[in-house]
């Protein structure tokens, strides 16, 4: 799989050059948007119809996972923590949506607005920030591919998720549920 193959060399070397946060998560957002723009990462996700991690880096312990999205699937508004994630667009449109968290409101109440509202297309890439509160989901009829690049894989990060009727949120260890629009 050339396209792996390619990504996870670069990401590879964006690391061991390392920077500050917008200069890593910039390298490897630009080098993400080359290996997207060329052949190889669709191999990824033929006959997938599940989420997987498709590379683990067992000596610096990034990932890249391959996101499956199928019609109506919709993440909770959550954070990842101190981590941050580079999200490309294979294929499909994924609706992103970004908040900004001003000051709680309470003890576990969050005030969050919404900031950003916008459909990832082929090729395009989004970086999400550590504790950047967002959600994205998949709201047409077709399945949606993205290509995720995160410092350690998703399970050992702890995140909060955000109830945005109440603003209420609680820390989460585990994987994120997804909800199917009803």
């Amino acid at each position: 799989m050339a396209g792996l193959s390619t990504l996870v060399e670069a990401v590879s070397d964006v690391l061991d050059t390392g920077g500050t946060l917008d200069v890593v998560t910039g390298r490897i957002a630009a080098e993400l948007r080359q290996v997207i723009a060329g052949p190889g990462l669709d191999e990824l996700f033929a006959g997938k119809q599940k989420s997987y991690t498709a590379f683990a880096d067992p000596r610096r312990h990034f990932i890249v996972h391959c996101s499956v999205h199928h019609p109506g699937h919709r993440t909770e508004a959550h954070d990842h923590g101190e981590c941050w994630a580079v999200y490309g667009a294979v294929r499909g449109v994924t609706r992103y949506r970004r908040f900004a968290r001003q000051p709680d409101a309470a003890p576990s109440i969050a005030a969050l607005e919404c900031v950003r509202d916008e459909e990832l297309t082929p090729g395009q890439i989004d970086v999400v920030s550590p504790g950047e509160v967002h959600l994205l989901g998949n709201e047409t009829d077709e399945m949606a591919l993205n290509v995720v690049v995160r410092p350690r894989p998703v399970e050992e990060v702890w995140r909060r998720r955000f109830d945005l009727s109440t603003g209420a949120f609680v820390i989460h260890p585990s994987s994120l549920r997804s909800t199917a629009r009803g």
